[in-house]
């Protein structure tokens, strides 16, 4: 069924392999989160451009781009989105990085929250895909002992992505707009999601993360959304209404 298995890896995804990671405020559901998570997974190319995700009441928001084990900073410009409980910052070197050279990042707190390696060159052709499937608005129960918040969030089918640099590090900037209004793409996205696999969640479907995006209620709602690549090439958008004023579709937990 469309997005069940979306439900599950939101919990399982993001409970593993997660360094620094401090408990959600769950009950019997022992998954957990980062506090700051980042689009580059180990790799990047040299042109990349370092987008980090991170809790709209932290405190130490203030983030250095260095060589590893360096103190010399590198100049970056700054692009801030905040998304519903996420703020999301992009720093984009003013210069490109250093071809086969490891990378870090660290808070304002000299934490290191990045770690990564880049590639000899960089990229310059954008994701391609076939535009959105589909989408739906969905609602789970959020029983006890699974890691759903019970919370109606919507479901894009994105369908595949191919990049040439590999489609991990791909994410989905998305923008909104009334239902029967023009979304401008000259704008910064209303907020930029990671995958799984191939679907996309709007809202606040699991604990293991906070909310995304904050769904009109009882409206209809338009989107827009372009894949993106680490260096901040971006596909072509395609776009979707979504009936909000209906019933989600109920699915079971996982």
């Amino acid at each position: 069924m469309f997005g069940m298995k979306l439900a599950a890896l939101l919990c399982v995804g993001l409970l593993a392999g997660y360094a620094g990671l401090r408990p959600a405020p769950a009950d019997a559901c022992s998954c957990m989160r980062r506090s700051v998570r980042a689009a580059i997974d180990k790799t990047a190319p040299t042109n990349t451009r370092v987008m980090l995700w991170f809790s709209d009441g932290a405190s130490r928001t203030a983030f250095t781009l260095r060589e590893a084990g360096g103190t010399r900073a590198i100049a970056v410009e700054r692009k801030d989105v905040t998304a519903a409980s996420y703020k999301i910052a992009e720093l984009v070197p003013k210069q490109p990085l250093r071809g086969k050279t490891a990378y870090e990042v660290v808070d304002g707190a000299g934490d290191k929250v990045l770690e990564f390696t880049t590639t000899a060159g960089g990229d310059t052709k954008a994701p391609e895909w076939k535009g959105i499937q589909e989408a739906s608005y969905v609602k789970q129960p959020g029983a006890c002992c699974v890691c759903n918040t019970g919370t109606p969030y919507v479901i894009v089918d994105t369908g595949a992505v191919s990049d040439d640099h590999g489609h991990e590090g791909i994410v989905f900037a998305v923008w909104s707009a009334a239902a029967g209004g023009k979304i401008d793409y000259t704008k910064p996205p209303t907020t930029y999601v990671r995958p799984w696999e191939t679907e996309i969640a709007l809202g606040h479907p699991s604990i293991c993360g906070r909310n995304n995006f904050d769904l009109p209620d009882g409206k209809k709602l338009r989107i827009g959304v372009r894949p993106v690549d680490l260096a901040g090439n971006i596909g072509v958008a395609s776009e979707i209404e979504i009936d909000l004023s209906r019933k989600p579709n109920e699915i079971p937990d996982i």
